[in-house]
């Protein structure tokens, strides 16, 4: 109930009514002030599991107008960054019907860096979850990392090949890398897990929610401690097999999830924790809240003929909203 309570204050001191505005998931409202003193929001779910090792939000790139190129897209956990220094190989940023994406247009990609090349070193297991759309017919692949021994050599991937979605990988640098999957790739828009237990020796698609496939995965251990060479999104690890498509958002995890977990992260990516309109109403009349918080209310006016002081409301929407049903208009 701490959880419910801070996100319920904190809610209400930036102007939000008091009321019930889903049953599905639990808000958090983020204020964060960028680097230039503007104000900006984030609006999330915060039910994400631990060991989140890398996330990628196309809506974290609110500095970027619509159409802009992304050159660099830096993750909302740890130092990784996503970056592109070649003009003709970036993506651009997209935000269509209330959502921001990240698209590729066959030849794009983003080199990974910092904690995105050693985030899977040394594990018992871990999870990628993204959500995506495949936008022509093509062979291509949405994130790749590679082992220690060659850029090339993909660690962990998620693309399409032969028309169908495909989750590949390998525990140890020297072992022969594998990939699972039976579910076509279309041309809509999918939430993607892929859930690597390698403890287990098990591997596990699932697309939508369902599950797609399990089967065994080489030897159990825990994967080699050595960093991945190379990594990147809207490509394979050495910036081949560029997508060409959308990608809304990127998250790994340091560990295997559990059934319950995985299917709260989909939640989360798929906008059924918090309904993506609503979320987006939100961050909107926070930033308004947030933007006017530094004026008066009102001031107190003393009439030049003497006569007693006067309260002017200042110009704030939200204090007219809420006075709005009490308030007289005098005509004539």
């Amino acid at each position: 109930m701490t959880a419910l309570q801070d996100v319920k204050d904190y809610l209400a001191s930036v102007g939000v009514p008091a009321g019930r505005y889903s049953d599905a998931g639990l808000l958090q409202v983020l204020a964060v002030e960028s680097a230039n003193q503007s104000k900006a929001c984030r609006v999330s779910s915060v039910d994400l599991p631990d060991g989140l090792s890398l996330q990628f939000r196309a809506s974290d790139l609110d500095t970027l107008a619509d159409g802009a190129a992304v050159s660099s897209w830096s993750s909302a956990v740890g130092d990784s960054v996503a970056t592109q220094g070649v003009g003709s190989a970036q993506p651009t940023k997209r935000a269509l019907d209330a959502r921001v994406l990240v698209r590729g247009d066959g030849g794009d990609n983003l080199s990974l860096s910092g904690d995105a090349l050693t985030w899977s070193a040394g594990l018992a297991g871990s999870t990628i979850l993204a959500r995506v759309k495949r936008s022509a017919s093509t062979d291509r692949a949405v994130v790749g990392f590679s082992n220690n021994g060659a850029a090339a050599s993909q660690r962990l991937s998620l693309r399409v090949i032969g028309g169908i979605w495909k989750l590949g990988g390998r525990r140890l640098d020297g072992d022969t890398f594998l990939e699972r999957g039976t579910v076509a790739a279309d041309q809509s828009v999918h939430t993607l897990s892929g859930v690597f237990n390698y403890a287990a020796a098990t591997v596990s698609l699932w697309v939508d929610g369902v599950l797609d496939t399990t089967d065994g995965f080489q030897s159990a251990g825990i994967t080699s401690a050595t960093a991945s060479i190379a990594a990147s999104l809207l490509s394979q690890s050495d910036g081949t097999n560029q997508l060409f498509g959308d990608l809304y958002e990127f998250l790994a995890f340091s560990r295997a999830l559990s059934d319950t977990e995985r299917a709260a992260a989909e939640a989360y990516l798929d906008g059924s924790a918090a309904p993506w309109p609503l979320r987006e109403a939100l961050c909107r009349r926070v930033q308004v809240n947030l933007a006017r918080r530094a004026l008066p209310l009102g001031v107190i006016e003393q009439a030049s003929d003497g006569a007693g002081p006067s309260f002017v409301p200042r110009n704030d929407p939200e204090v007219r909203r809420l006075e709005a049903p009490y308030r007289k208009l005098v005509v004539g």
